[in-house]
């Protein structure tokens, strides 16, 4: 007779999927009486208990089980499941949210399949004052999957679940991609300067609809924006456009029209820069962007370590041009230290500078920034360094970007690793025709 845990198990999980529930349970019992704290025989165990009607056995069993084998999303669900048919509901709902927080792991594990079987699992039996959240969890999951249709429908559920304010202009009806007619529509910015760079794009889609486009964003984005084709105007800071006939939030333009993988509207450069004093001539003039915003909660994985930002400022013959109006004081040493390096912070007082700046150069190098976003828009060469999980606009596992042409993307392979960024980076740089 066999004794073994592994060769029960299947026999046990046979019976159960034959109707023979008491053979189950004993070839279940058997493995426990070896091996007390075994999770499969505890779960399988425990689902037997249940739906042979013995449910306080069962939800013992599967809570020993949950104790046993944390990291199993299906556990916690059956759990879940035979919480709330007890009238658990309390219980029911930190299942789901244990399960929701092994999701958020798997993502920052970058086994992305994994974290959307178990969102995908969750949101059907999730109780109503989480859904929101949850919605919104699994729309970042899908638009990094590259199902883009399908994550911005989901993506709406950021004003929910209070990931963003509702916008200063919510109070005019929402738009929903029907012909405007003449009349006056706010597109409203949302979150940082990147989201707006990137997704201003549909302004003209706006304007095709018969809409005169007014653009409410940040300041430092106007003398940028005020002359982009099919925009009418910028909204006053201090003045919400109350007599408009409409509004959108930029980041839910992807929704209205209906954007995939194959639709994104790419056609670069969407942004044109002005005039500049001209820089003198280069072997190879680099744009550089080393750090993104201080105020994003994920700032540091979006910042080059010191070491990395030495070694890729001491690239020989090339002339890098520092693209930010600040940095951060811990790399002031190494910026001092360039041997090739032009800071222009002192000319930078909006991006309508930067963009003239980056307008005569090569390329550009930037960490995930709005810097990345502005040479994307302009159509400028750009290489965007990534962290090992990366946000979901640029999806994983590609090289390129469907919503910027001329970028290429540089990944980490493990977390942290900004190190083997730059070296392939500087082999690329090695290798790229110069002027």
């Amino acid at each position: 007779m066999a004794r073994d845990p592994d060769t029960l198990m299947r026999r046990a999980f046979a019976h159960r999927a034959a109707g023979r529930m008491a053979d189950a349970i004993e070839a279940c019992e058997r493995v426990l009486a070896g091996q007390a704290g075994h999770a499969d025989a505890l779960h399988l165990l425990g689902l037997l208990r249940c739906q042979t009607g013995q449910v306080g056995d069962g939800v013992a069993l599967l809570r020993r089980a949950v104790e046993a084998a944390p990291e199993v999303p299906q556990v916690w669900w059956n759990l879940a499941t035979a919480l709330s048919g007890g009238g658990d509901h309390a219980g029911a709902a930190h299942c789901h949210a244990r399960m929701f927080d092994l999701g958020v792991k798997r993502e920052w594990q970058n086994r992305l399949g994994e974290a959307l079987e178990i969102y995908r699992m969750l949101l059907p039996g999730v109780e109503p004052a989480r859904r929101a959240e949850f919605e919104f969890g699994i729309s970042v999951a899908t638009l990094r999957s590259g199902a883009l249709a399908e994550g911005f429908r989901l993506y709406e559920a950021r004003f929910a679940a209070g990931k963003v304010p509702p916008g200063r202009h919510a109070a005019l009806p929402r738009w929903d991609g029907t012909a405007l007619d003449g009349r006056a529509i706010v597109l409203e910015g949302e979150q940082g300067f990147g989201d707006t760079l990137q997704f201003v794009r549909y302004a003209p889609l706006v304007a095709a609809r018969g809409g005169a486009v007014w653009l409410d964003v940040p300041a430092g984005l106007h003398r940028l924006l005020a002359g982009m084709p099919g925009v009418a105007g910028i909204v006053a800071p201090d003045a919400p456009m109350t007599a408009a006939a409409a509004w959108c939030p930029m980041m839910s333009l992807p929704a209205v029209f209906g954007t995939d993988l194959h639709t994104v509207p790419a056609e670069v450069p969407y942004l044109r820069a002005g005039s500049a004093p001209r820089l003198p001539a280069a072997r190879m003039r680099v744009g550089l962007a080393f750090t993104g915003s201080a105020d994003n909660p994920h700032h540091r994985k979006r910042e080059l370590s010191d070491g990395a930002l030495r070694r890729l400022l001491a690239r020989p013959g090339v002339e890098f041009h520092l693209l930010q109006p600040a940095i951060p004081a811990e790399a002031e040493a190494a910026v001092a230290g360039a041997p090739s390096l032009v800071d222009h912070r002192g000319a930078i007082t909006d991006f309508a500078d930067t963009a003239a700046i980056m307008r005569q150069l090569d390329l550009v190098i930037s960490v995930d920034t709005a810097v990345a976003h502005l040479a994307g828009a302009l159509g400028v060469p750009v290489w965007i360094m990534l962290p090992f999980v990366p946000d979901w606009r640029w999806m994983l596992g590609r090289e390129d970007s469907p919503w910027y042409p001329t970028a290429r993307l540089f990944r980490q392979t493990t977390d942290e690793d900004w190190d083997g960024v730059v070296v392939r980076v500087a082999a690329a740089l090695d290798a790229r025709p110069s002027g």
